[in-house]
């Protein structure tokens, strides 16, 4: 059953929204806000895009390709350490940049099952124990831990969403919820559900409840700082803020041409 509330939006005056247009990105993977610029991925062109906070292009990396700088559909991008992890999705790995944009490293994050054999990650973030990834599979739907050496360590179950590193933590937050049918007996996900801000325990392999937030959130990014969890709700065309127990506190933006969209992504 989803759930049904009464919600009224309170607006902060803090912030206003502007709209950028990127020349040349047709379809963003990810995005990522640095102090000196905005780095874009374009899944469609298989690019990487620099650009100012005026929207002027500064420059594109890469081409389509599986060598270093190249890449097949790259994704959700993340910063640590002043390194840059591209998810590079249809290469099956994750690509290693400098903070000039220099090929550094990759590694490969290919998982074979003939079972769901379209499965790429979405969701990346880093910290100083590795790189942490999550994609929709009804059959890898949990956080993979990647580290130098070894096989990935696998973290929770039953979990689909967006991965934030704060304060040398990664947290979770469900994009959509896995439910059972018992009248058609089967497994799915589905929106409009409860939402969870969820810390991932590598130690103990789980990912473990830090607070509720707001049903109905599906929330595809969200990022935290010292006072506020900001989370993107395409379901709500609303980006919003909430305190540290998750209690909303304000509704940042509304972007109407957000709704329904899958892939959208948040950076500060």
């Amino acid at each position: 059953q989803n759930n049904i509330f009464s919600f009224e939006h309170k607006y902060s005056k803090k912030y206003r929204a502007e709209e950028l247009k990127i020349e040349g990105v047709d379809s963003p993977g990810g995005i990522l806000c640095r102090e000196q610029d905005i780095l874009i991925t374009d899944s469609e062109n298989d690019i990487l895009v620099e650009a100012d906070y005026d929207g002027n292009v500064l420059r594109t990396i890469g081409k389509t390709g599986n060598g270093p700088l190249e890449f097949l559909r790259p994704g959700d991008v993340t910063a640590y350490n002043d390194k840059i992890y591209i998810i590079d999705q249809k290469n099956y790995r994750v690509q290693v940049l400098d903070a000039d944009l220099n090929y550094l490293d990759e590694i490969e994050t290919r998982i074979v099952d003939q079972n769901d054999p379209d499965f790429v990650f979405e969701h990346i973030a880093v910290n100083e124990d590795g790189i942490y990834l999550n994609g929709f599979s009804f059959f890898h739907d949990h956080v993979y831990l990647y580290q130098s050496e070894g096989d990935p360590v696998i973290i929770g179950k039953n979990f689909v969403g967006p991965l934030f590193n704060y304060d040398n933590k990664i947290y979770a937050a469900n994009t959509a919820t896995k439910v059972y049918n018992k009248e058609k007996d089967t497994i799915g996900y589905r929106n409009g559900l409860d939402n969870y801000l969820l810390q991932v325990d590598d130690k103990k392999k789980d990912l473990e409840l830090e607070y509720d937030l707001m049903p109905t959130l599906d929330p595809t990014s969200f990022v935290i700082d010292q006072e506020n969890i900001i989370v993107l709700s395409p379901s709500h065309s609303s980006l919003f803020a909430f305190d540290k127990d998750g209690n909303y506190r304000y509704t940042l933006a509304l972007i109407k041409e957000m709704q329904g969209e899958r892939f959208s992504k948040l950076s500060v």
